[in-house]
């Protein structure tokens, strides 16, 4: 979304009630889904409650992300600003409904660590998770300058760039080492990748998704921000 310091987007009271409503179901959504992977990953088939959780947390993210593009712009070029707005949350459901689809096969490759396209599909849900992130720290700064917070504009860019550097690098690091690892031992690569996936702690866990939580904090302190904009156009009464 294009926007000037002298020409920001303006949000209504009903802009600002929706992407409450929607920065509030992304934020526990990924969290849920985030939370679910990361148990699966270390090395634990998926049983029904698992399946479950990871479900609702996806369902709460698509729906976080509709209401998101629910959401109407004005401002002295309402036209122009809501047609930007649109772009971006359309990319961000899109990146949400491709997420949701690769995490039924990324369930299903728990349970047969050996398929090489459930392996592949896998992989694609892990990537696409980056990305959500990376674009939903876009959607924050996009959205800082008609909140009166420029400030929020940096950290998502920061954000942004930490989840690119702590979690789509570490990625690629995983497949680059997988086929090094092939090569070296004569094994194959899907075998590689599995002993890495069995092989990973808690710890591992924690420091690769330190920016996720960090996007986590952002939508809070955004959500905290519509809030008191919220109650700055509410009428008191006596």
């Amino acid at each position: 979304m294009v926007e000037t310091a002298d020409n920001p987007a303006k949000l209504t009271a009903a802009a600002l009630v929706r992407l409450v409503q929607g920065f509030y179901a992304i934020f526990w959504g990924l969290i849920l889904t985030a939370a679910v992977s990361a148990h699966l990953l270390t090395g634990l088939q998926p049983h029904g409650f698992d399946i479950g959780l990871l479900a609702l947390g996806l369902v709460a993210v698509l729906i976080g992300s509709w209401r998101l593009w629910r959401v109407r712009l004005g401002g002295d070029d309402a036209d122009r600003q809501h047609a930007a707005w649109r772009e971006r949350t359309e990319t961000l459901m899109g990146a949400a409904v491709v997420l949701a689809y690769f995490a039924v096969f990324f369930c299903a490759w728990r349970r047969v660590p050996q398929n090489n396209f459930l392996l592949a599909n896998a992989l694609a849900f892990l990537g696409a998770g980056v990305v959500y992130t990376v674009l939903l720290n876009c959607i924050v700064g996009a959205l800082a300058p008609a909140l009166g917070r420029r400030d929020l504009v940096m950290e998502s860019k920061w954000y942004g760039a930490g989840s690119i550097g702590f979690l789509l690098l570490p990625l690629i690091g995983v497949l680059v080492y997988a086929f090094w690892a092939a090569a070296a031992k004569h094994t194959g690569v899907i075998s590689e990748i599995i002993r890495l996936a069995n092989q990973t702690n808690i710890v591992v866990v924690v420091v690769v998704l330190l920016p996720f939580s960090l996007t986590l904090s952002l939508i809070l302190t955004t959500k905290d921000a519509m809030l008191q904009r919220l109650s700055e156009m509410t009428p008191t009464t006596r």
